[in-house]
């Protein structure tokens, strides 16, 4: 349970950094360490090529612009199973799925050629080639240095093929980053300034459930207000009576109720109104929200400005361009595909 209004949703964006993300919680949540050089991780799934029964030149796809080939998107599969260690792509009932964001983002790369946006992932000066380096190291992380060679060879990949698809993605990145002016993004800002708003709040959450009612649960918090306002120590109470499963740390430790520096757009509504508007310093009276009650003391507030969050800004124009174009556009440029039977082994 979160008290955080975080949404995710799956683009492009900047998704050779978002791959490297996820393999650094891959490392974190699975509690490995990067592999030392030559040493290849055996706790993870061993892959298997995906060999399609069509010949390689075999158009799997057609699309407003151009042709996918069976080859072409074998190795586009291989290569996400690379990236992908939990192997969903060796799933043939996503394939179809799969096959259609792959001809979205050759759709969104030709329209980054056709504005002079794009980038080679061989050129030492790109920000293209910093994307690159930055997943083939977080990969060697993973599978160490052999077994990111391994991974390569055993899934018919070669660097040209990693060099090939980093770039597909980032020229799909460049569109899309472009989608609003800086006018635009600052009017985004101006109607939202408050949700990029720097909030250091404690907080104690009491639950509303099978096991405590609303009345009884609100009469708690009420009486833990009453005894913060009254001098006792806000964090000593937090850590003996919030039931916020993220007050507890994976080594038992508390943390006092707090929460440093989080945006607060990222709070649900009526905590984040809590966190904007409540006096600094101040326990404020219970706030309810879907999780239960809420003792809020807010204890910094820092306002950011449009050039802080400006990035922020293009990611989140950039994922809705994204959304809009796989939902309303993509549909209607293709023109036809087949999903292609894979080889027995």
């Amino acid at each position: 349970m979160r008290i955080m209004n975080i949404k995710i949703r799956n683009a492009p964006y900047v998704l050779v950094l978002t791959v490297v993300l996820c393999l650094s919680a891959l490392l974190g949540a699975c509690g490995k360490k990067a592999q030392p050089d030559g040493q290849a991780a055996s706790d993870l799934p061993p892959v298997k090529r995906i060999v399609f029964e069509e010949a390689p030149d075999t158009i799997v796809a057609r699309y407003d612009g151009g042709v996918v080939g069976a080859g072409d998107f074998a190795a586009y599969l291989n290569f996400m199973q690379l990236i992908d260690p939990s192997g969903q792509a060796a799933d043939g009932t996503l394939w179809e799925q799969i096959l259609d964001d792959y001809v979205g983002l050759h759709i969104l790369a030709q329209r980054a050629k056709a504005q002079g946006d794009v980038t080679d992932s061989k050129d030492p000066n790109s920000a293209t080639k910093d994307s690159y380096d930055a997943l083939v190291s977080q990969l060697k992380a993973v599978y160490g240095d052999r077994g990111y060679a391994e991974r390569l060879q055993a899934l018919g990949l070669s660097d040209d093929d990693v060099h090939k698809f980093v770039s597909l993605y980032a020229a799909a990145d460049a569109y899309l980053t472009h989608v609003k002016s800086d006018d635009e993004l600052r009017a985004d800002y101006e109607a939202r300034k408050g949700d990029y708003t720097l909030t250091t709040v404690r907080h104690i959450l009491i639950k509303v459930d099978d096991k405590r009612g609303d009345d009884e649960a609100r009469a708690l918090a009420e009486e833990l207000a009453r005894r913060a306002k009254g001098g006792e120590d806000f964090a000593k109470l937090a850590d003996e009576y919030s039931e916020d499963p993220g007050n507890t740390n994976p080594d038992g430790s508390k943390n006092g109720g707090l929460y440093e520096n989080v945006m607060a757009g990222q709070w649900v509504p009526p905590f984040k109104a809590a966190a904007l508007s409540q006096p600094i310093g101040k326990v404020g009276a219970p706030v309810k929200t879907d999780y239960g009650y809420h003792v809020i003391v807010v204890e910094a507030r820092k306002e950011q400005s449009f050039e802080d969050v400006r990035e922020l800004l293009v990611g989140e124009a950039a994922r809705e361009a994204y959304q809009a174009f796989r939902e309303k556009e993509l549909p209607e440029l293709i023109g036809e595909r087949h999903i292609p039977k894979a080889k027995a082994s």
